[in-house]
């Protein structure tokens, strides 16, 4: 059997043998031909040796916790840009009104002229005068001090809605400009009250 070398003394080259003195199976051929016990082999050579089977399991795990670092943030940051669309969704309020919907949608995206025309043309005249009161309801703050609230009447010159109808379209500009048209979106839940675009119906021709 062979014996064990021993540890490295305090002149190089040197070996101080081993208070065990192994002399067993235990002793191994180990780096630099050395033949080594176990505690030996440790001392000299403390640094364990990874496998390749190790080394890949260690970077297995360090890159599952990268990426699970990652994924927790992307999930963190979705889920605040998530409350702020809600946030913000939550403080805008739906009214329902056909005719301001359709005015909103269609105002940059035709003349005002062939817009009022459409809104005298489609809807009746309570139809306007309600919508025009609606939205002076909700914006009164904001435009109380502007001519806008005056109750127009039939006059020899001009019908008191056609002259309601040109003030909803202002009212709207002036609180797009104010930037506080966003916090109203106006909806519409009878779709028949809506002017169509079809053949047989060229008053909407915008």
């Amino acid at each position: 059997m062979p014996r064990c070398e021993g540890r490295p003394g305090a002149v190089p080259g040197s070996h101080v043998p081993f208070p065990a003195g192994r002399n067993d199976s235990s002793v191994h051929n180990t780096q630099g031909d050395l033949m080594l016990c176990k505690a030996c082999e440790e001392f000299r050579f403390p640094t364990a040796i990874e496998t390749r089977s190790s080394k890949a399991q260690k970077r297995k795990t360090e890159t599952s916790t990268t990426i699970a670092a990652g994924v927790s943030t992307d999930l963190a940051t979705n889920t605040r840009d998530v409350s702020e669309v809600n946030a913000n969704q939550s403080n805008t309020m739906s009214v329902v009104s056909e005719l301001l919907s359709y005015v909103c949608y269609h105002r940059n995206s035709c003349s005002q002229c062939a817009l009022l025309s459409v809104i005298t043309s489609y809807y009746t005249p309570a139809e306007i005068t309600a919508a025009k009161k609606c939205l002076i309801g909700l914006f009164r703050e904001v435009i109380d001090d502007c001519a806008f609230t005056v109750e127009r009447r039939t006059s020899t010159s001009r019908p008191a809605h056609e002259a309601e109808a040109d003030e909803i379209t202002a009212v709207i500009d002036y609180l797009d400009t104010a930037n506080v048209l966003s916090n109203v979106t106006f909806v519409a839940v009878n779709l028949s009250r809506l002017p169509g675009y079809g053949q047989s119906k060229q008053i909407c021709a915008l």
